[in-house]
Formats: C-alpha cells, sequence, structure tokens
C-alpha cells in the first residue's frame, strides 16, 4: 500500500516521478495476484493508463491488458 502513495513523493522533476510510477507497477504486477484489495492498485495504474511518458503509460496498459484477461468470464 505504501508504493501507492508514490504519487505523493516529491521528485526532482515530473519525469522522475512518471519513471518512479513505471517501477511500482513492475513490483506490484510480480504480487498482483497475491492481493485481496485489488482496487487501490487498478486505481493507481489506470491513473498511470493516462502518464505522459509514453514507456510508462504502455507498463499501465499492458498490466490492464493482462488483468482483464485473468479475470473470469
Amino acid at each position: 500500500a505504501a508504493l501507492l502513495k508514490i504519487e505523493d513523493y516529491k521528485f526532482e522533476s515530473a519525469e522522475c516521478l512518471n519513471i518512479a510510477c513505471g517501477k511500482v507497477m513492475e513490483g506490484i504486477d510480480k504480487y498482483f495476484h497475491r492481493l485481496r484489495d485489488r482496487r487501490p492498485v487498478l486505481d493507481f495504474v489506470q491513473r498511470q493508463a493516462r502518464n505522459t511518458r509514453n514507456a510508462t503509460r504502455k507498463k499501465a496498459e499492458r498490466f490492464l491488458r493482462k488483468e482483464e484477461r485473468a479475470q473470469p468470464k
């Protein structure tokens, strides 16, 4: 949960924040399936899907597609 607060941290630049958000998504992705409450993570990732940094936005889009495929139909 503390990782999701990264958006509130102070960085030298907005670009540093964008990079850090991408790294947080990479880390969370490995353990997402173990979380009981996934909503805060999904909210964070959905916000990152609108990130101005292309690489971070792409990570968010991949994360959301992967989660969508994992949902039971």
